[in-house]
């Protein structure tokens, strides 16, 4: 990092004057709020990867034990909706997400199903005590597959609930989600701690690789929210750090880039010319210009 921060050969940088007289200042001691942050930041995170290993223990275990959907709880064609009207559900996994099927491919273009729709055994039960109020409106044969897709619905379902209560997923998910809060939480109030010293920085940068890594397994509400929090002022403390450092030791280091990008120089600017004679006069004046001059004379 230092050698990006060395200045060209035979430049000429300005330094701002607090920088100037850095290298006269007794070394930067860190803020005793920033310190404590840094011995909660070591718990908080600690927990974290606790929840997260047993969250990822509790459901290798509910997908080992999750049931299989039984073939006459699928809904399969637009018949079946017709007739099943409200009575149905999108497949869910062992946290509550939507099944989507694997994509295919056709002809180099890539399609997609819906997750499948799947028979509750609430809705076929109020199905049933429709037929028997008006069984006149009902097939013959229907009242005999509810009662079968009434069965196999209770006992998809008895089984996916038990697969959750035997893992403990709800429980070890709400733990993590909670841990991963507790790290957005310190690294929103780092944000008015900026670092003094090395040791500050290494606290702000674990800060956020564990934030990203929380977002990372799924509990960020804002992708990218980590980098916006502690992105920027990591990176100005480091450039500050390092050029006081290098103004210490006697370097003149390159001022920072401007954060505001439409920040315009108050320096003229200077177009290059090119050398020789002909060169010259074609670029200086235009060419009405030098006629002009030319007929003056």
């Amino acid at each position: 990092m230092m050698a990006a921060l060395a200045p060209e050969a035979g430049a000429t940088v300005a330094l701002p004057t607090a920088i100037k007289t850095s290298a006269a200042l007794p070394p930067a001691t860190e803020i005793p709020e920033l310190l404590a942050l840094s011995a909660e930041l070591d718990g908080r995170l600690e927990a974290y990867r606790l929840s997260a290993a047993r969250l990822a223990k509790a459901r290798a275990v509910a997908t080992e034990l999750w049931p299989a959907v039984p073939a006459e709880l699928v809904v399969t064609g637009r018949a079946d909706r017709d007739f099943y009207e409200c009575c149905y559900e999108r497949e869910i996994d062992v946290e509550g997400n939507e099944v989507w099927p694997e994509p295919y491919q056709v002809d180099g273009k890539w399609f997609g199903h819906f997750p499948r729709e799947i028979l509750q055994s609430g809705s076929l039960r109020q199905v049933l005590s429709e037929l028997h109020a008006e069984p006149e409106g009902f097939e013959a044969g229907v009242e005999v597959r509810l009662i079968q897709q009434i069965d196999a619905a209770e006992a998809y379902e008895e089984a996916r609930y038990h697969a959750i209560e035997t893992s403990g997923i709800e429980e070890a998910k709400q733990d993590a989600e909670r841990c991963a809060g507790d790290l957005c939480t310190i690294a929103r109030r780092l944000c008015d701690h900026p670092p003094q010293t090395a040791a500050g920085v290494l606290t702000h940068a674990r800060a956020l690789a564990a934030y990203v890594d929380a977002q990372r397994d799924g509990f960020a509400k804002a992708p990218g929210e980590a980098v916006t929090i502690l992105g920027r002022s990591l990176a100005d403390t480091v450039l500050r750090i390092g050029m006081a450092a290098q103004t210490r030791a006697g370097r003149r280091p390159r001022p920072p880039p401007s954060s505001n990008r439409n920040e315009t120089s108050d320096r003229p600017h200077r177009t290059e010319v090119p050398h020789g004679p002909a060169q010259a006069a074609s670029t200086t004046l235009p060419a009405d210009r030098r006629l002009a001059g030319r007929d003056a004379r």
